[in-house]
């Protein structure tokens, strides 16, 4: 298999016996489940600002660049234990991205472990405008092999960054 940018979004199916990720020692707290507050679209003249998650970052983003715009890097499985399809992107952060669109629909109410690779933290959301139950906040450091131990495998519809 070619060696892909860390950059590219991708998505693969990888043989179950080959795709492992080194979990930390030691086990760790589950993320909170909080109830989403109510929605930007009860204040008058605000618009909702959600974006599809992006194919790559601009042409020419560096490690570095990444790391002083604080944009977080985030892998997705559909399987637990960080086994089956994957997909890496990034993530401007305070930006809310939907699963939507021809790129991501697949990911919807689909993904069931996940790691942050980079800045973070991040919360999923069950409503495609991150609101709705949220999930989070998921931190780098500390890859979740499956939401479905808290309840959220296969719930989360949108996700935002710090």
């Amino acid at each position: 298999m070619a060696r892909l940018s860390p950059y590219l979004l991708y998505a693969a199916v990888a043989a179950s016996s080959t795709t492992a990720a080194v979990m930390p020692d030691g086990t760790t707290e589950p993320p909170p489940v909080v109830q989403a507050a109510p929605g930007i679209e009860s204040v008058p003249n605000t618009a909702t600002t959600v974006q599809s998650v992006p194919a790559r970052p601009p042409h020419g983003y560096a490690a570095e660049e990444m790391q002083k715009r604080a944009i977080t890097q985030i892998q997705f499985w559909k399987e637990r234990n960080f086994r089956g399809q994957y997909a890496i992107t990034t993530l401007d952060p305070k930006v809310c991205y939907t699963f939507g669109g021809p790129s991501w629909t697949q990911w919807d109410k689909a993904i069931v472990a996940v790691n942050i690779a980079s800045n973070g933290p991040c919360r999923f959301y069950e409503g495609h405008y991150c609101d709705v139950n949220s999930l989070g906040p998921i931190e780098y450091g500390r890859p979740i092999e499956d939401l479905g131990v808290y309840g959220w495998a296969r719930r989360a519809s949108s996700i935002r960054c710090d």
